[in-house]
């Protein structure tokens, strides 16, 4: 898997804004892309190559499920959680929380679909004997999972810890400047 970093200034974390910004306009934007490959071949390829007749079916349910998943976890991070937690959001963290909680629990389900999607796929190999559409085929499902992994991480890793480390400073600052 090929190494990523969020473009930040030297000694600069991003911002609650900027991250959600990045995610938006970098992951969300590739993962589409590579989503919007995979449908041109499942719409032209109703049998897969190299797959048997049920395993083919399994991977276009699949897909067309994870596909479901994101665009519905994206218009629900766009529209609900990115405004949260910008500026207008919870004061406790237990709210906050409570409105993470389901996205993370999101994440997970579209992981575990990327997951039987790998499996079925055979880790999404490529070999010279396959035809050049096929392995690209695999090529572009690879491409889609390294961008879901990489915007969960983001998201899990730098924007949530980073939401819960501004409200806590914000209370702190509260709290002492009474």
């Amino acid at each position: 898997m090929k190494q990523f970093r969020i473009p930040t200034k030297p000694n600069q974390a991003l911002s609650v804004i900027a991250l959600c910004n990045e995610i938006e306009l970098q992951y969300f934007l590739q993962i589409r892309q590579a989503t919007g490959n995979i449908v041109i071949y499942l719409q032209k390829n109703g049998q897969i190559e190299n797959l048997l007749p049920a395993a083919s079916e399994l991977v276009h349910i699949i897909f067309f499920k994870l596909r479901y998943e994101m665009k519905q976890c994206f218009l629900k991070e766009k529209r609900i959680l990115f405004p949260l937690v910008s500026d207008a959001g919870p004061k406790d963290s237990k709210d906050l929380a409570a409105e993470i909680d389901p996205f993370k629990k999101t994440h997970q389900h579209i992981l575990e679909l990327t997951q039987k999607l790998r499996q079925i796929m055979c880790r999404f190999e490529t070999k010279p004997d396959y035809s050049k559409e096929y392995n690209d085929f695999n090529n572009e499902l690879q491409t889609l999972e390294n961008n879901i992994f990489k915007w969960i991480l983001i998201e899990e890793d730098l924007l949530f810890p980073k939401v819960y480390s501004d409200l806590a400073k914000a209370k702190f600052i509260s709290t002492v400047f009474r």
